[in-house]
């Protein structure tokens, strides 16, 4: 698979409010299953701030084709793609 770097420069938060909808997911949940704050994962995702190694594992679990849609380098979001939700 392609390599997308993460940047939160290309994240766009619109289009990843579309995947958390797709998958039923809250912001509140994905904080959660990175285990950060929903306060500081809001403030990466808005370029507030700089994490790498977030958005990296933001991009593991979102999965690469919802990541792809997420930055930008597609405009279709597959949710038959979309892996399964992991509930912890």
């Amino acid at each position: 698979p392609t390599c997308i770097p993460p940047d939160s420069d290309s994240l766009s938060p619109p289009r990843l409010r579309a995947v958390l909808a797709a998958r039923s997911m809250t912001f509140a949940r994905l904080a959660q299953s990175l285990d950060v704050s929903e306060r500081y994962l809001g403030f990466v995702i808005n370029g507030q701030r700089q994490s790498p190694p977030l958005l990296q594992a933001l991009r593991l679990h979102l999965g690469e084709s919802a990541w792809r849609f997420v930055v930008g380098s597609s405009d279709v979001l597959d949710i038959s793609e979309l892996p399964p939700l992991v509930r912890r």
